[in-house]
């Protein structure tokens, strides 16, 4: 699991790169775009004061739940596994969609702990499984076909 900036999708590159199974690698990518951000937009600014006072709110707060995570490090991997099952059972995930599941399964358990420790109140199981579920699935689905399609052209192509 990884975090990475780039100026364009990384699905996309993997799709258009290498030669591979791309439904295998894009099951294992999580991937979200945040929109441009505008160079000229001084917005920003205006958030100073609420910036300034979320790093000296969760200051404390992210430091004891570092030590939570450490103390329960052991308990970890339980907590993931049974997240992970909770949510392949509702959603009909296939077999293959596991390693991406697993992903998922580490993100809700370490952003359930955060907001058990209020460091923030977004659901974001809820917002993974109604907008990046959706969007995951369609772009493994349009990528096999790519890849079909690009097998049966090459199948096809009459040596000169």
């Amino acid at each position: 699991m990884f975090l990475s900036s780039a100026n364009k999708s990384i699905r996309e590159m993997l799709v258009n790169g290498a030669e591979a199974d791309h439904v295998a690698v894009l099951n294992r990518l999580t991937e979200v775009q945040l929109p441009r951000i505008d160079p000229d937009d001084r917005q920003w600014n205006s958030e100073m004061p609420i910036t300034h006072q979320v790093a000296r709110n969760y200051g404390h707060a992210g430091i004891i739940h570092a030590q939570w995570l450490v103390a329960n490090q052991d308990r970890l991997p339980l907590l993931i596994q049974q997240k992970c099952d909770e949510l392949m059972r509702p959603t009909d995930a296939a077999r293959g969609e596991r390693l991406w599941f697993a992903n998922l399964a580490a993100m809700f358990v370490g952003a359930e702990l955060a907001r058990a420790a209020n460091l923030h109140a977004i659901n974001v199981q809820r917002w993974v499984l109604d907008t990046l579920l959706p969007d995951q699935r369609r772009a493994v689905r349009s990528s096999h076909h790519r890849e079909q399609l690009t097998r049966l052209t090459a199948r096809r192509a009459v040596p000169l």
